[in-house]
């Protein structure tokens, strides 16, 4: 697992060395054009820990080199937590050619997630995957948290 904590915070994201190489295999995939899916898994009772163990890729009907637009159904996302007992947690998306920082576009799309009251997901976590040249070139992992996305670091302690 490779561990981030939220800067200025005591919280903090797992995600399992699969699930990422899993993720860098669809951006890949995908390049030119931006790929996505659902970042799926666990809470510690606390709340203190989010453990990404699941991707699951977006049956997109649109993608480009600069957009990502997602489709899902609230009956898959229940099939899924009911088959394996995970939650969501977020999404993440390839920017490619381009670095792994927010847009606007990806802030607003976490605040209608964050809003929308049938995820139940006040702080929904966004994965950016950086693509350039047909190689990943890194990974930066938000939060949301009223309107804001916080970023995570890698924790290398």
């Amino acid at each position: 697992m490779v561990k981030h904590r939220l800067i200025g915070h005591e919280l903090y994201v797992e995600i399992g060395e699969e699930v990422l190489n899993t993720i860098y295999e669809e951006a890949l995939r995908a390049y030119p054009f931006e790929g996505g899916g659902f970042l799926f898994g666990a809470y510690t009772e606390d709340r203190s820990l989010a453990q990404i163990l699941l991707m699951v890729k977006s049956p997109s009907t649109h993608a480009s080199g600069s957009s990502f637009l997602r489709s899902v159904s609230e009956k898959q996302f229940m099939r899924i937590h009911k088959e394996t007992g995970l939650h969501y947690l977020g999404e993440w998306h390839s920017h490619p050619d381009g670095n792994a920082q927010y847009s606007g576009i990806d802030r607003q799309a976490m605040i209608e997630i964050a809003e929308y009251n049938k995820t139940e997901i006040e702080n929904p976590l966004l994965m950016i995957v950086s693509v350039k040249s047909r190689k990943v070139k890194g990974y930066e992992i938000y939060m949301y948290d009223n309107k804001q996305l916080l970023r995570y670091e890698q924790d290398r302690s």
